[in-house]
């Protein structure tokens, strides 16, 4: 006799896609609210052509971009995404003048779209995050009993983040706006990014519009994510998932600028969150008193002749490789106090998925690590 329970644990041990996600609701015509307790606003960015730029040029606007990206401190998170799908329609007007010239671009696109699969469509999207400090800890909100107060003091403080995010992101649009051509989602383009992000089938996505401000999570998702032995799958697309496990040890502008040559449909995701100089310093000091007495004690013997000569490091060889690591970090140092550098947390992921056949993302999948690795860089695959 088999037993019912066996059947229905999948059943019950499945969840609420929308759980997972972490939109909650507008707050005015471009900032969201998360549910971790974070502001957030999407920019469009149109980029620039690298292909006709010199070295020099491109190294200057890269300076000009790193210097920009200043102006987000260590209460910002910030993303970037490039998001390349296949299908690209073809833009087409109909209002060309002369029978000739109307025939000839008739028959382009005729010839495009038998092609659409082969063509794609690449989008550059930022998402600028505010981390707002709990509310408990406030000593405002553990001084107050009312109701009334502790919801005022709630209001204003998330008034006091939207309006640091505003200024923040508006400052950084004037520095670097006129040449990456960036402007602020509204809510309505900023929700179907969102779904887009979530479904990754284009048609899904634009299925549903925004109605309502709040409950972002529920509308956002409209496909099932399921996890099979072959992998994973989020509605009818195979998905496989890539994330950076050694950076390259050398980077230059576009370092990466052959992943968009990839003929597959991914979205790469790179998050940054910024370090106070502060807390770089006393992280480096740390590591530094590490590897000091890490040249004495590299190995055993070595602990053993410094214990029996009570602490002397005469007969004791140095471990050069320490030595090394200390003045690396005595540079980064100076780099951070002196030269204005800082430190972050970062993370790079790459999303390949596709309705063919997962055979061909995996195909893909070691594309994307042979790219990495040519730079001496590793990723792993999260989805095996």
């Amino acid at each position: 006799m088999v037993k019912l329970p066996k059947f229905l644990k999948q059943h019950r041990a499945a969840g609420a896609a929308n759980a997972l996600l972490a939109p909650h609701r507008f707050i005015d015509e471009h900032v969201f609210l998360t549910k971790g307790n974070q502001l957030g606003i999407a920019l469009a960015v149109q980029g620039i052509d690298c292909e006709c730029l010199t070295d020099d040029a491109l190294d200057s606007y890269t300076k000009r971009a790193v210097q920009a990206w200043r102006i987000f401190d260590d209460r910002f998170r910030v993303y970037q995404y490039v998001l390349k799908q296949d299908r690209a329609s073809i833009e087409y007007t109909g209002d060309y003048g002369p029978e000739m010239i109307r025939k000839t671009i008739s028959d382009r696109n005729a010839h495009l779209q038998s092609k659409a699969p082969g063509l794609y469509t690449l989008r550059l999207v930022y998402v600028i995050l505010i981390e707002r400090s709990p509310m408990y800890e406030s000593s405002r909100v553990k001084r107050t009993l009312s109701t009334k107060k502790v919801l005022r003091v709630f209001a204003d403080s998330l008034e006091h983040s939207r309006a640091t995010l505003v200024a923040q992101t508006d400052s950084f649009i004037r520095n670097i706006g006129d040449l990456l051509g960036i402007r602020k989602l509204p809510k309505a383009e900023a929700f179907q990014f969102l779904r887009l992000l979530a479904n990754l089938d284009p048609d899904i996505a634009a299925a549903d519009r925004l109605i309502h401000d709040s409950h972002l999570d529920f509308y956002i998702a409209s496909s099932p994510i399921v996890c099979t032995r072959d992998g994973l799958r989020v509605g009818e697309a195979y998905v496989d998932v890539l994330s950076l496990k050694e950076p390259p040890r050398t980077t230059f502008p576009n370092v990466l600028r052959d992943l968009l040559t990839l003929e597959s449909n991914f979205i790469i995701c790179t998050e940054l969150k910024r370090v106070s100089n502060e807390t770089a310093n006393s992280a480096i000091r740390g590591a530094q008193k590490h590897f000091y007495w890490s040249q004495w004690v590299s190995d055993i013997p070595s602990v053993i002749s410094m214990v029996m000569n009570r602490g002397k490091r005469e007969n004791v060889i140095a471990d050069k490789s320490a030595l090394n690591d200390m003045e690396d970090l005595d540079g980064t140092l100076a780099r951070i106090n002196n030269d204005g550098e800082y430190l972050g947390e970062f993370s790079f992921t790459v999303v390949l998925y596709g309705w063919k056949s997962r055979r061909e993302l995996q195909a893909t999948a070691t594309d994307v690590a042979k790219i990495i690795g040519n730079y001496e860089g590793a990723v792993v695959r999260e989805c095996v």
